[in-house]
């Protein structure tokens, strides 16, 4: 047959780049689609790796605490009222402000009791997971909050069952947990300062609270190290830990003390944490501190400023070296100055306005 001409030829050609342009196209599309499926995959596992589970007897009367151990017939019969809830109590202060320092402190030296499954800073991984919850529907973080600093902290939910029954299991008594120690239950993670009025409103008892903090300059430098945070965000975490803490405590016993104090003079603040916790507050068990010489603990290096004047220098340089955000100097030497006229107070509430 004769050669096709030049049209036809041509014509053929761009047919023929065009099927190659589609299935170069559906052969994209088919990839993309496979990547987004596998990245969605990996979003649900660790999703699911990330929810620990709480299991909790189905009978509406359990019998056993969630590891299987068997309740005594007086907490069986009815496990969730104030008789069967002992004193405990809450470390609260903003993330690196040596609140694990302190809860270890006071299980070695006091003889509190931590419960079991703590992570490596001493939190209750199903504490840690409730509170990240919480934040979650008011559409916040441990390290982006967005909440109201005017009020305290309100969600229009119930309380949640999981959340609150786990801790009731874990304070019904000494001999049904796993724990050498046999003093007071004691409870910290962070994210109190920011949820505990949903915390006060669904246990059958209040907390007593113990109130950590540090400088602010201290605690952005040490966010900073640990992760790759900007001072500015840092500084402003501070402000909205502290400000909303303080309000939280309000209505709770509770005793504030600065982290500079546990590390220079760590028997002579756990003499005054006995003193309150043991003398004024009762809780149960607990044993006077001996002196042990330096207080252990893993915390930042961070060179913790000489003064007044030195620390509101450094936060003026933090706060300028980044633009925006709504604290300001003024806002946050005003909160520090506030935090330090009440270093080592004490808040006792009456018991018939406890209860």
């Amino acid at each position: 047959p004769p050669p096709p001409t030049t049209s036809v030829a041509l014509q053929q050609q761009q047919q023929f780049l065009q099927q190659q342009r589609q299935r170069r196209q559906q052969q994209q599309q088919l990839v993309a689609e496979q990547q987004q499926q596998a990245v969605t995959q990996q979003l649900e596992a660790k999703q699911r790796a990330q929810q620990v589970p709480i299991v909790l007897p189905k009978s509406s009367v359990p019998t056993h605490t969630p590891d299987g151990r068997e309740l005594p017939v007086r907490v069986a019969n009815d496990p969730w009222n104030t008789a069967n809830f002992e004193p405990y109590l809450m470390v609260i202060g903003m993330h690196r402000s040596l609140t694990s320092g302190l809860v270890q402190a006071l299980a070695e030296t006091m003889n509190f009791r931590l419960a079991s499954y703590y992570t490596g800073n001493w939190e209750l991984s199903e504490l840690q997971l409730a509170n990240d919850l919480l934040l979650q529907f008011s559409q916040s973080r441990w390290d982006h909050v967005n909440l109201p600093l005017d009020r305290p902290f309100s969600l229009p939910i119930p309380c949640v069952p999981q959340h609150t029954r786990h801790i009731q299991y874990l304070n019904i008594g000494v001999p049904f947990t796993q724990e050498p120690r046999t003093g007071a239950l004691v409870l910290k993670d962070p994210r109190f300062a920011l949820t505990l009025p949903y915390w006060q409103r669904c246990l059958p008892k209040p907390p007593h609270v113990v109130f950590i903090f540090r400088s602010p300059i201290e605690v952005a430098r040490s966010l900073e190290k640990r992760d790759a945070m900007p001072l500015r965000q840092g500084i402003e975490l501070w402000y909205q830990y502290n400000k909303l803490g303080l309000m939280h405590i309000s209505s709770v016993n509770h005793t504030i003390i600065e982290s500079r104090d546990l590390l220079d003079q760590p028997h002579k603040t756990l003499e005054f944490l006995f003193d309150v916790l043991s003398n004024q507050w009762q809780l149960p068990r607990l044993l006077a501190p001996l002196d042990g010489g330096a207080l252990h603990v893993a915390h930042t290096s961070s060179r913790p400023p000489t003064d007044r004047e030195d620390l509101e220098r450094q936060v003026a340089e933090a706060l300028q070296q980044e633009l925006g955000g709504a604290v300001t100097l003024f806002d946050v030497m005003e909160l520090y100055d506030e935090l330090m006229r009440r270093r080592f107070s004490v808040q006792t509430i009456p018991l018939s306005s406890e209860q």
